[in-house]
């Protein structure tokens, strides 16, 4: 396989603990520190997300260092196609994801899809993202000691 596309496999979260994954240098660099859990759902975006979300992370217990969340590439997908989500119903998933990880973890990372550029891939999205910060392919990471 290409040298990208296992490069791009290396970063999604579902396969994060595989070997030279993401989530195992995290657990790798805090051994015997922190606890490393990897809740990676490929080809989820923000609505089914905000579903899953009290269920993955309730709020109750000790609170979680820190929680990556990765969406928003599924959610700009082509209209039409099963994941995506309206940019106004992205943006309130996207807020009521935020604060409700804010009452289970002390600090919440949210990670980016890359940029797209779309007149290479024969169509173009008709809109950008509004916050500085947007999400990828799913929960990512929480950890805490």
């Amino acid at each position: 396989r290409s040298r990208s596309r296992s490069r791009m496999q290396t970063l999604r979260s579902q396969y994060g603990f595989q070997e030279g994954g993401w989530a195992a240098a995290v657990a790798d660099a805090l051994t015997r520190k922190a606890d490393v859990y990897n809740r990676g759902y490929g080809g989820y975006n923000t609505r089914w997300g905000r579903h899953l979300l009290p269920h993955m992370f309730p709020a109750r217990g000790r609170k979680h260092l820190v929680v990556t969340v990765w969406f928003g590439a599924n959610d700009a997908s082509i209209p039409g196609e099963h994941a995506h989500v309206p940019l106004d119903e992205y943006a309130d998933n996207l807020k009521a994801i935020v604060l409700h990880l804010k009452t289970v973890a002390e600090h919440v990372i949210v990670i980016t899809p890359p940029p797209v550029l779309g007149s290479g891939l024969g169509f173009g999205l008709g809109f950008g993202f509004g916050f500085g910060l947007g999400f990828g392919f799913g929960f990512g990471l929480g950890f805490g000691f």
